[in-house]
């Protein structure tokens, strides 16, 4: 099968594939769209064309799905909810509910040129800029950006006081079922392009820590089997990175879940336990104490995960509850390299989980320090379960899979080495969440 992007496919093309599939026949396809049978025709073969395989057996009793096409009906269907869902929320949004919501964007009756407009307006906040990432002109952005407010009746992005656009809240919302639906026929064409068992495609990965131990094995790992696949990771803080999944910019994001994370888009598969410790350099007062106290915690000096992180919050409650509290001068990063060197370097604190510390540059530098009081803490752990988050009424692309399992592999491996022991000095264990 010829590889191509998924641009390369038109929505009114792909809406006729959908709906043939989904009804059985031309004819039917035909008066459901208001278009000629000799178009839906032509649009179904352009289709069969652009991807190079056949989609359906055309037999006496109808149009009968091929392997092929079953696996770009399912990728369709969940394409053609996201512009279901943009409907609602257009509804819900509008300020006259009577509006009309059959809007010809909703339906998929739209052109892809005019879509790729509308996401690289929001990507560049300039119309200048925006062409010139597509290649077209000034003039056709705004064209296309017309059309499109004209259609809805709705405004989807108004110029700031220093001249740069920002997105309407419809139109922020408008944009992730756009993307996310895009994404569904990016797997499509992955997963056709894999249907001979050898996956093929990109896999875009978003970090949080503690994984930076383990994605580099995994990524070495698949590489080393599927040396065809690309990979892309992106580091950042929750709410950016769980707003891309959402979008369809992120295939998963492996690290910990917030403890109030709730969202019905995403899906939280368990990885394994990443247990939490404060630490210190080798050599500070209190890794010469046998057993080291709120109250002594709370004299120190401290660098922590920022104060929006679970663990973060966790140790305040901690200290808070036992009369105590962290200084106001507790400097917060989501870097455990800045972490690290500012630990070594000075007599502050740290709360590391242990994936980081038992790094080889790490593990000569720095003592767990013996905090009786967290051991074994069974009611109130630190949250510090790795998760892959991916997101929800879909499934992951062939690429994304092959990733998947070799991680869970590196994850069960690293799992199995922490419960053989922690190798890093101590008088007792610091112990957050337990060691398995």
């Amino acid at each position: 099968m010829a590889s191509i992007g998924p641009h390369s496919l038109g929505l009114k093309q792909l809406k006729a594939v959908l709906l043939v599939g989904e009804t059985g026949s031309v004819t039917r396809a035909s008066a459901i769209l208001s278009r000629s049978q000799s178009a839906i025709t032509k649009a179904v073969t352009q289709v069969e064309k652009n991807l190079g395989v056949s989609l359906f057996d055309r037999t006496g009793s109808g149009m009968l799905p091929t392997a092929h096409g079953r696996i770009l009906l399912r990728r369709l269907q969940i394409a053609a909810r996201e512009f279901d869902r943009a409907r609602a929320a257009y509804k819900n949004m509008v300020e006259h509910p009577d509006r009309d919501s059959n809007l010809p964007l909703f339906r998929m009756e739209v052109s892809n040129q005019r879509l790729a407009a509308f996401i690289a307006l929001h990507e560049c906040r300039d119309a200048k800029r925006a062409a010139d990432s597509l290649g077209v002109t000034a003039q056709s952005i705004y064209r296309s950006l017309h059309e499109l407010q004209e259609q809805l009746g709705v405004a989807l992005f108004e110029r700031t006081s220093v001249g740069i656009l920002d997105a309407t809240p419809f139109s922020r919302i408008l944009l992730t079922h756009v993307k996310v639906a895009f994404a569904e026929i990016t797997h499509a064409v992955e997963e056709l392009d894999s249907i001979d068992d050898v996956p093929r495609g990109r896999v875009r990965i978003g970090t949080l820590p503690p994984t930076k131990t383990i994605i580099p094995k995994a990524i070495n790992r698949v590489l080393l089997k599927h040396p065809q696949l690309q990979l892309s990771v992106r580091d950042g803080d929750f709410p950016a990175l769980e707003s891309a999944l959402r979008a369809g910019d992120l295939d998963m994001i492996v690290g910990t879940r917030y403890a109030s994370s709730d969202y019905p888009d995403v899906i939280f598969l368990p990885l394994m336990e990443a247990p939490f410790y404060v630490f210190a350099r080798e050599g500070h007062p209190l890794a010469k104490l046998e057993t080291v106290t709120p109250a002594q915690l709370s004299e120190c000096t401290w660098i922590t995960p920022p104060a929006y992180t679970p663990q973060r919050k966790w140790l305040e409650r901690f200290l808070i509850e036992r009369g105590r509290g962290l200084p106001p001068d507790c400097i917060d990063t989501n870097s455990f390299e800045v972490m690290s060197s500012v630990v070594t370097g000075s007599d502050r604190l740290g709360l590391a989980p242990l994936l980081e510390l038992e790094r080889p540059e790490v593990r000569t530098q720095v003592v767990l320090l013996p905090v009786s009081e967290l051991i074994d803490q069974h009611d109130e752990t630190i949250p510090g379960t790795l998760h892959v988050m991916i997101r929800a009424h879909t499934t992951l692309s062939p690429a994304a899979k092959a990733f998947y399992q070799s991680l869970m592999n590196v994850a069960r491996e690293t799992d199995t080495r922490q419960g053989d022991g922690v190798s890093l000095p101590r008088s007792a264990p610091a112990r957050i969440l337990p060691l398995r």
